[in-house]
């Protein structure tokens, strides 16, 4: 059924309450901007298209309009409309986002008995247009996830080194006290999360991959044949990756069309390393990897060749050094200072921007350098350059000195909402005197935007992946 376009002048839009919605500066020309959210393309076997055969029903949507030389509208429409129209200043570059909340009960009664994507708690899209004056420019905004539950894999350590798991708990936010259960039941140590485009949840779990839609409901199995650790999902050709870092390094993805399984080779003078996996919008391949020559460590961007009989080589599109993006310092030896780099925990992707998770943790008890810190970099996917430093206590100090805005170790991430990313953060504090050391565990959420830490909770909801509390410093 065709509706209308919705048009809200930005005028009116102030007069009934919506925010930050001027035309911008007297006199300036203004053009206008038709918002439409096509539907999912045809189905594949797994992903690409909405799980329940159709979008959502949404409780609220809403569209935000920024950039150089006006002021920031923000305006709500309704759900029902596949259109949404508005006024704004021109201008060359004009950030557009939308963002749209699911009613998932509502959705249950459209779709009836279908499995829903209930770990979503928003979905958005974002795009860079020009607007000319007087002149309409179409906007046609694919929805991706852009807000989910916080994932809380749960551990209880019994001492000696020994972790007993017990599934995954979920929490809508920082502050709750009781998490919420879930048959997310193939979490370990060595489990990763990702999502997809449409909400589909997938866990790493040794050779396979367990996709989940519904949480209370049991998962597809996406078969490795191999022991992997981080997993990616790639929108641009239905792929999934899969990243091993344990006893040497390797890289494969699953053709969700078929479910063949290719092995991406190295490229020429690299060799992965420890660090994850991650995938841009375009399908290219973000990973750890060393200079064959030099052993120099290397944030690396690669484009994967054709596949042939179960393997593809792979060729390097950009690359940046572990230094220049400061994840790592210099060391003073007996020779030469030398930078050592810090162990890279995780990678994500969001709107095509890298975030990079990294710890620098010793809990070695006879050691006098004891330390617990760490950093969450943002990288622009584009050139490879630093955008910000989040969390990090500053190269004098082995431990937070503002537990709120710096990281113990950042391990994975769990989330996202909105302009947010919710990270793991495992490792311990000192009191610098005899005794034993004091465990940390918490999630602790970022800003995107800037980088700044926005809260921290969760705390003592799981022992995660480390527990430091049985080491007694003398």
């Amino acid at each position: 059924m065709y509706m209308r376009p919705v048009r809200i002048l930005a005028a009116i839009a102030i007069a009934i309450g919506f925010s930050s919605c001027s035309l911008g500066f007297p006199g300036q020309a203004h053009g206008t901007i038709v918002i439409g959210l096509p539907g999912a393309p045809g189905a594949r076997p797994l992903t690409n298209a909405w799980p329940m055969g159709g979008m959502p029903v949404f409780s609220r949507i809403t569209v935000t309009v920024s950039g150089s030389g006006m002021a920031t509208i923000t305006a709500d429409f309704d759900p029902g409309s596949p259109t949404m129209e508005l006024d704004v200043p021109i201008g060359d570059s004009r950030i557009v986002t939308v963002t749209a909340v699911p009613d998932w009960e509502a959705t249950a009664e459209v779709y009836v008995e279908a499995a829903l994507p209930t770990l979503v708690t928003a979905y958005s899209a974002t795009d860079d247009v020009a607007v000319e004056s007087g002149r309409t420019t179409q906007v046609s905004l694919r929805l991706s996830v852009g807000g989910s539950k916080i994932l809380v894999p749960l551990s209880t350590y019994s001492g000696g080194g020994m972790f007993t798991w017990s599934g995954t708990g979920l929490a809508d936010s920082l502050a709750i006290e009781t998490l919420q259960t879930s048959s997310i039941n193939s979490v370990t140590e060595d489990s990763f999360f990702t999502f997809d485009r449409y909400g589909h949840l997938y866990v790493s779990s040794g050779s396979a991959v367990q996709v989940y839609t519904d949480p209370d409901q049991d998962p597809v199995t996406v078969d490795f044949a191999t022991s992997i650790f981080d997993v990616a999902w790639s929108d641009e050709d239905n792929r999934l990756y899969g990243y091993y870092d344990g006893d040497g390094c390797n890289l494969h993805y699953v053709n969700l069309d078929d479910d063949s399984v290719v092995e991406v080779g190295e490229p020429e003078g690299y060799g992965f390393s420890s660090g994850g996996v991650a995938v841009d919008s375009e399908g290219q391949v973000y990973a750890i990897a060393y200079d064959q020559d030099y052993y120099v460590d290397y944030v690396i961007k690669i484009t994967p060749g054709t596949p042939m009989e179960g393997s593809a080589s792979s060729s390097i599109v950009r690359s940046a050094s572990l230094e220049s993006l400061g994840l790592g310092q210099m060391v003073s030896g007996e020779g030469e200072p030398y930078f050592e780099p810090f162990a890279i925990e995780d990678l994500a992707i969001r709107d095509d921007v890298l975030y990079i998770a990294a710890s620098d943790i010793n809990s070695d008890q006879y050691s006098s350098s004891l330390k617990s810190r760490g950093m969450v970099v943002s990288v622009s996917c584009d050139t490879l350059s630093r955008r910000w430093t989040a969390g990090w206590s500053g190269t004098d100090n082995d431990f937070p000195t503002n537990p709120a805005s710096q990281f113990y170790g950042p391990r994975r991430f769990v989330a996202i909402a909105p302009r947010k990313l919710y990270v793991i953060d495992d490792g311990f504090s000192w009191s610098g005197s005899s005794g034993n050391l004091v465990d940390v565990d918490r999630v602790v959420e970022l800003d995107t935007g800037t980088g700044a830490i926005t809260g921290t909770g969760l705390s003592g909801s799981s022992d995660f992946y480390y527990d430091f509390s049985d080491i007694y410093v003398c």
